[in-house]
């Protein structure tokens, strides 16, 4: 059996809490990882020439609430949902990362990285038995990460 079968195997089976924390580190573990790699090759830090927001308040509402929920919607929900009874899960997956990547590619180390986690993302939402649950888990984990991303950037 490969790795990625039992991963998957242990991954499926396991509380959605614990998968929702697990994800959650294996972002921030990839976003680390691509933010040593853009700073290596690039000489610049990974977020450069991201959004930029013109306050608090607005970083707030739009970054950890309002895109996770828009994101969770239109990427994993819409793409996943459409495509999937057509391509096998996996595709779907990747089709619904792909997009999440390009919606994030201010520079191509983000592009990698926010395909990495449009692929967890998108695990997580087709993992989860029910449309209305992977909504649910795929909200609470994009929004606990980008909570996690924004205190570390504001404390």
């Amino acid at each position: 059996m490969s790795i990625v079968i039992k991963v998957h195997f242990f991954l499926s089976r396991i509380n959605k809490t614990y998968l929702i924390l697990i994800i959650v580190a294996f972002n921030l573990i990839s976003s680390v990882f691509t933010s040593f790699i853009s700073k290596a090759v690039s000489g610049k830090m990974m977020t450069e020439n991201a959004v930029n927001f013109r306050s608090l308040m607005e970083e707030i509402f739009i970054g950890l609430l309002l895109a996770p929920l828009l994101e969770t919607f239109f990427i994993q929900y819409a793409i996943i949902e459409s495509f999937k009874s057509r391509l096998s899960k996996v595709k779907s997956i990747i089709i619904s990362a792909s997009v999440f990547g390009l919606l994030h590619f201010y520079n191509p180390f983000y592009l990698v990285y926010g395909f990495l986690a449009g692929l967890s993302f998108g695990y997580i939402y087709l993992i989860s038995k029910s449309a209305i649950k992977g909504l649910l888990y795929t909200f609470l984990t994009h929004l606990l990460y980008n909570s996690i991303v924004f205190t570390l950037l504001h404390i």
